[in-house]
This record gives C-alpha cells, sequence and structure tokens, in this order.
C-alpha cells in the first residue's frame, strides 16, 4: 500500500501503489521497480483550474483552491519497490515526497510516506490501495489528515470531474490513476483548534479525490517498438521527356533518421534496371535532393522510388515505395 501526501488546507498527502504489467503486452520477470511522478511546474501549486496530466489531490473548495499539485516543486519518486509475480510494493523508506510551501494562507505540508502496494492485470488495468498521512502547517496552526482510498487506471476523478486514469503501457511505461472512493478522513488532528476544524479552507465532508500520472518501470518490460514513419511529398506525375524533381530533400523519419533513397526504371512493370537509353537520376548528397531526367525513348515506362531506414532503439524498420508509370 502506498501513501502520497498533499495537504490539508493546501496540501494533501497520499500514498499509492502499481503491480505488474500486461501478460498479454509485455513479458515481465521478477525484479526491482520503480516510479516516478514527474514535475509538473504548470502554473502555481495550487488553482482553481485542473491542469492536464499533472498529479494533484482534490477537496471541495470553501475558501482555499481546490486543485493541490503533488509535483509542482519536485518530482515525486518510489525507488526500491520490487515486483513478485503479480504484486508490486514499493517501501516508505525508498519514496521521496517534495514538501509543499506557499499554499492558502501561505502553509506549507509535509507528507509521511508508508509503504505502497497495488497490482495491474494482463489488460493493463492499475488499482492502487493509497494510504495518505500528511501533515500541513499554517502559522502556530497544525492539521494533519489521515486516511485511506482507492485509485483505478479505469475511473475519472469525480471531484474534479475531469482526470481520467490512463492503463498502463508497457511501451512507455506511462499510467494514470483517479481515485475510486471520496470518504471523508478517517481522522482530522488540529492543534490549535480551528485550522481545518470549522471547514474554513475546504468542505471536507466531500471526501477526498486523487490523480496520479507517471512513469512505472518494471523488470523484463521491454518497449515495444513504434512504427517508424515519415512525411513524403511527391510529384504525382513524372514527365515523359525531361526533368522531373522527386524529392526537394532527404526524407527523415519520425526516429530523426535519414532514408536511404534507391531509385530505378524500366519499360517492364518491375521497373527494375536504370539504362541510360530511358533516363538518368541527379543527386544532390548533400541536401538529399533527388531527381530523374527520362529521355522520351521508351513509349511507357516504370519509375520506382524506394525509401528505407534502418531500425532502431524505439523504432521498427521504415520501408516506403511508389511507382509511377510514365507514357510518351
Amino acid at each position: 500500500m502506498r501513501t502520497i501526501g498533499l495537504t490539508a488546507a493546501g496540501v494533501l498527502a497520499a500514498t499509492a501503489l502499481i503491480g505488474p504489467p500486461p501478460a498479454g503486452a509485455v513479458d515481465l520477470t521478477d525484479g526491482p521497480a520503480e516510479v516516478s511522478l514527474g514535475v509538473c511546474a504548470e502554473g502555481s501549486s495550487q488553482t482553481d483550474s485542473f491542469v492536464p496530466n499533472c498529479s494533484y489531490t482534490y477537496l471541495a473548495k470553501r475558501a482555499a483552491p481546490p486543485y493541490t499539485y503533488l509535483t509542482s516543486q519536485g518530482a515525486v519518486s518510489w525507488k526500491d519497490g520490487s515486483l513478485t509475480g503479480t504484486a508490486l510494493s514499493f517501501p516508505a523508506a525508498g519514496q521521496t515526497w517534495p514538501a509543499l510551501t506557499g499554499l492558502f494562507l501561505n502553509a506549507s505540508s509535509a507528507v509521511t510516506a508508508k509503504n505502497i502496494t497495488g497490482t495491474v492485470d494482463a489488460a493493463g488495468k492499475v488499482d492502487l490501495a493509497l494510504a495518505y498521512d500528511v501533515l500541513l502547517t499554517a502559522g502556530a496552526s497544525q492539521c494533519r489528515l489521515t486516511g485511506n482510498v482507492q485509485l483505478s487506471s479505469q475511473a475519472t476523478e469525480k471531484l474534479g470531474g475531469q482526470a481520467a486514469g490512463k492503463n498502463y503501457d508497457p511501451a512507455t511505461g506511462a499510467f494514470a490513476v483517479a481515485s475510486t472512493t471520496y470518504a471523508a478522513p478517517n481522522a482530522i488532528d488540529v492543534t490549535p483548534a480551528g485550522c481545518l476544524a470549522a471547514n474554513i479552507a475546504y468542505d471536507l465532508s466531500q471526501g477526498m479525490g486523487w490523480y496520479l500520472t507517471g512513469t512505472m518501470t518494471l523488470p523484463g518490460a521491454k518497449p515495444v517498438p513504434q512504427a517508424q514513419t515519415a512525411d513524403v511529398k511527391l510529384p504525382q506525375k513524372v514527365k515523359a521527356k525531361g526533368k522531373t524533381v522527386l524529392l526537394k530533400k532527404a526524407v527523415v523519419t519520425n526516429a530523426g533518421k535519414k532514408a536511404t533513397a534507391k531509385l530505378s526504371w524500366s519499360t517492364k512493370k518491375s521497373a527494375k534496371g536504370g539504362k541510360a537509353k530511358y533516363a538518368n537520376q541527379e543527386v544532390s548528397y548533400k541536401t538529399g535532393k533527388l531527381a530523374i531526367r527520362t529521355t522520351g525513348k521508351a513509349k511507357r515506362l516504370y519509375v520506382k522510388l524506394r525509401l528505407s531506414a534502418p531500425a532502431t532503439d524505439g523504432y521498427e524498420a521504415y520501408s516506403f515505395t511508389k511507382k509511377w508509370t510514365v507514357k510518351r
């Protein structure tokens, strides 16, 4: 079970867990595991507005802004975790939660980390059990909120109403979970009285909402290669006689690789060959510009352009073919 923290009058502490990856999508083995909730510095730590892809806790507003962004002042990490079978655990000792300052009424919050546990099924669905323990300090007043909440990658955080969970993606490690339970804190300890007791900052009777988004690294999870693609702009026709520019510059794929261009032509449909009797190619090795100059001696000429790039980290091999039929 894990604990994540944030504030009460401004932040709230919480903990969450994540478990085994989808069996059908990636092969996993027992071993170490980590989770990172990346920095989200967009806007301030507390706002009335929902910021997409930013981990937060939500308390129904009275005077204070309802959204408190957990990673607005630093990333959250869970290290020294382990995956055993389908169970994942992250000890409290391996967790790092940045303290949040400058919250409502200039409050600050400190999170007490707790062990995190959870599961991920074969489809990538993530379910988390989260225990929270947050200490909010505002001047001479202190408030501690403690309780438990369940989160799921197939839930929508209903108090804020906008953040939706996302199943674990073994290719990128990305995931997002939203709270499914909204019970009020099990305990609200206030010293001196008045910090949260009168619900001045929030309506605590509405419960608390959590949304956590980041990446998870699991043992044996190998990224699934993405398709390597490219934007190729070509002429619709090739002149029967004269110069036709086929590529104005080298084609670069989404993996950042220059595609190798191979041009061939023939009076046969296979377009294999390249007799100078029918055409010649003009290439700029500096820019990648490629043109064909046809002689007009063929009543029908088949021209083929092939582009290719080898597979690279995270990307499959790239292949593209275009064929023109040139009639005199």
